[in-house]
């Protein structure tokens, strides 16, 4: 009876010393979202990044910094876009109005010269005409140039920009359990965005480049005509630019929709056999689990949009520039129409028509990756949707 009454006696100091352990109820997802990008390695985007700032002057952009603006609705942020695009916008009018107006002082010499050469039929002001034309074709083709260079930096960007950021959306994706789509998109789009820039900056953009100085030697002489051989050129960049967009674009929808679908069902599968098999603690994993993925899946989405906005930037911006150039020889061309004989006002409304499709090349791809990373974050909001 003593040996039961001590043994209860010393079962009772030990219930009361017991130490009772809460669990934390305010959970701080900020600082795991915190915690997550710090141990994320930027160091490859932060140097492309550095690279783009220099070439285009873009306002502070980061995951981080997107993040932030939409947790905390940072209208500055928003500003600085706006900013950007109006500064680099005004920057390249008056850039261009410098060019515009030596080939506006060249075209009006060339219609004077025409004029005088009906009047007098005089073979020395044909000779002076071909010279201020040569010299017209020079700041053109220069023009030309400039335009080509513009555009094959943007996609090189794009590009370069997109290969540094693949790995780290990938290891996002692998981290929320999307081992399938991971697999699918790392050597498709890698694969695929390397073999459409070097079509595009190897094959159609000197087409359209080609095309575009055969537009300008047609109109030197009335007597030869290579208009049709220059349409024939444009148009065959123009079929090989389509067909690239809609092979790449459509394999990647496809596969990657396919992708999201299996890992939505294992990560779904995975879930009921941890609370099948662990009936307490496997309901508290469960838990932890969908806690974790949430915050991988908020830091995923920023470093995505984060993307979606320097794609945005990069391709708007050279557009802007090359939209400034098309309206000034199509506000050339159609001031020359009223005193021009058919020779250089038709020639100012074909550069322009080059330059469209040059602009079409930077949109086209810019089109393509934006559409490409935008499956990639529905794909992953969806297999966290399918699980």
């Amino acid at each position: 009876m003593k040996n039961k009454i001590f043994t209860l006696f010393l079962f009772v100091i030990v219930l009361i010393n017991i130490n009772i352990v809460y669990a934390e109820e305010d959970f701080n997802a900020e600082d795991v979202i915190r915690s997550q990008f710090e141990k994320i390695d930027f160091s490859d985007i932060n140097v492309e990044m550095q690279k783009i700032n220099e070439k285009y002057k873009l306002p502070e952009l980061s995951p981080q910094s997107i993040w932030e603006m939409f947790k905390g609705g940072n209208e500055a942020s928003f500003n600085s876009v706006i900013e950007t695009i109006k500064n680099y916008f005004f920057k390249e009018i008056k850039q261009q109005l410098l060019v515009f107006t030596r080939i506006f002082i060249l075209t009006l010499l060339a219609v004077l010269i025409i004029k005088i050469q009906e009047a007098f039929n005089s073979k020395v002001s044909d000779i002076v005409f071909k010279i201020i034309y040569l010299t017209l074709m020079a700041f053109i083709i220069q023009s030309l140039s400039i335009g080509l260079k513009t555009a094959a930096d943007a996609i090189n960007y794009m590009i370069n920009f997109m290969l540094v950021l693949w790995p780290v959306l990938i290891t996002l994706m692998v981290s929320l359990g999307h081992v399938v789509s991971s697999t699918l998109f790392d050597p498709l789009l890698v694969g695929g965005s390397q073999f459409v820039s070097q079509a595009i900056n190897f094959t159609v953009l000197p087409l359209f480049f080609t095309s575009g100085i055969l537009q300008v030697v047609d109109y030197l002489s009335e007597e030869i005509s290579i208009s049709k051989l220059a349409k024939l050129v444009r148009n065959f960049g123009a079929f090989i630019l389509g067909i690239c967009f809609t092979v790449f674009s459509g394999i990647t929808i496809l596969r990657g929709t396919a992708g999201s679908v299996a890992d939505g069902v294992a990560l779904r599968t995975g879930k009921f056999l941890t609370k099948g098999f662990l009936p307490v603690i496997g309901s508290m994993l469960s838990d932890a689990f969908d806690t974790i993925l949430g915050c991988t899946l908020v830091v995923k989405n920023a470093v995505g949009i984060f993307g979606l906005l320097t794609l945005f930037f990069i391709c708007t911006l050279p557009a802007l520039k090359l939209i400034v150039m098309i309206f000034m020889y199509k506000i050339a061309g159609a001031f020359l129409q009223p005193i021009d004989n058919n020779r250089i006002s038709p020639l100012m409304f074909s550069v322009s028509g080059v330059l469209t499709y040059i602009m079409a090349a930077i949109l086209a791809v810019g089109v393509m990756l934006f559409i490409t990373l935008t499956i990639i974050l529905i794909s992953g909001n969806a297999t966290v949707m399918f699980r």
